[in-house]
């Protein structure tokens, strides 16, 4: 199996540990127009930021039912949990947010998170490509028992 570049790996475990079932969006049931969007807060700057806006953008370009808006949150990086936990608790949260690894925990106790434990399990999932430092720190034991070690 061909491994992940590190950085692409953490980012997108990272990603996938705090995806909301919804965020500030919300499912009224109601029939979308349009392609769905999708916030993403990463917090990042300088090249991580740029390389998460091309990513965004590529994605956007081959993609055409859904719009990802990348943004900082308004945040850098080191102020992404307190910003979460704030937005989490008032309901207006992203769909998406890239958080550093030591800062999940906490965040993974939510009910507002989606726990991707029994997805990151299936087969097609590739998560054996992932480096170990990178599943470990997207994998909270203290929060989810049944995650993937």
């Amino acid at each position: 199996m061909t491994r992940l570049n590190p950085f692409v790996a953490l980012a997108a475990a990272a990603v996938l540990a705090l995806a909301g079932c919804g965020g500030s969006g919300g499912d009224d049931g109601a029939k979308q127009s349009g392609p769905v969007e999708i916030t993403m807060w990463h917090g990042q700057d300088d090249i991580a930021g740029k390389v998460l806006g091309e990513l965004a953008d590529e994605f956007n370009r081959t993609h055409s039912d859904v719009k990802v808006k990348a943004t900082t949150g308004g945040v850098v990086a080191d102020q992404m949990r307190q910003k979460v936990t704030t937005a989490l608790a008032s309901g207006s949260y992203p769909d998406v947010a890239y958080i550093f690894g030591s800062d999940l925990a906490n965040l993974a106790r939510s009910d507002k998170v989606l726990d991707l434990t029994d997805d990151v399990k299936k087969p097609g999932f590739g998560w054996d490509d992932y480096y170990a430092p990178a599943k470990a720190a997207t994998t909270s034991t203290a929060a989810c028992e049944r995650c993937p070690r």
